[in-house]
């Protein structure tokens, strides 16, 4: 086959060239242009995103300087995982605890809300296990002095959660903010009562 390719002629532009010798720069040049596809090595670059907020915290035995901007907790150690003093299903306990939101962001944050969820080991919780939910806006003197805030009203059950979506409107650019939370339990199911918080996006 190749001695045939060899001895066959072709006229190209009025001279006689080998088909041979055609197939062979056709297949040259196509060898060629897969080598000049790229010229270098590749890059990557990476960007980690975080949220803008982070927030904790704290568990108290009572108030105290609660009237004066900007407000500062004192008493115990910020967490994210906090366990709270037990206490008897006969008491209607109450329970302090330091909530603090830190905006990292270079920018205001605004209209957001800030999602406390109850849950109970039985799943049977009620709005009424929770007979009171009291929270301080320290965000401003104005709001300070207007006081605890009752926001037992807020409560919805969602599945087997007591669910309260309260109403942060505005956290300044690199900001921190301590906020008093103060909430009682009635006579309730013996069981481990969990509540998680989390700003939301709305």
């Amino acid at each position: 086959m190749i001695k045939k390719l060899m001895s066959k002629k072709v006229s190209v532009f009025g001279k006689s060239v080998s088909v041979f010798l055609i197939t062979m720069l056709a297949v040259m040049g196509f060898g060629s242009a897969a080598l000049v596809a790229y010229l270098s090595n590749t890059i990557t670059g990476y960007v980690v995103v975080s949220n803008p907020m982070e927030i904790s915290l704290s568990s108290f035995e009572s108030w105290s300087q609660l009237t004066t901007y900007p407000i500062a907790l004192d008493g115990g150690s910020w967490v994210t995982d906090l366990t709270l003093p037990s206490t008897r299903n006969l008491e209607d306990k109450t329970f302090l605890v330091g909530l603090k939101v830190d905006n990292k962001a270079n920018v205001s944050v605004e209209g957001k809300t800030l999602k406390l969820v109850f849950s109970n080991s039985v799943n049977d919780i009620t709005c009424e296990d929770i007979t009171s939910l009291r929270f301080l806006d320290t965000g401003t003197q104005t709001q300070i002095n207007k006081g605890f805030q009752e926001l037992e009203s807020l409560c919805i059950i969602e599945g087997t959660t007591a669910v309260y979506n309260i109403p942060i409107n505005s956290l300044a650019a690199n900001t921190l903010y301590q906020y008093p939370v103060e909430f009682k339990l009635g006579i309730v199911t013996p069981a481990t009562y969990t509540f998680t918080a989390q700003m939301m996006n709305a």
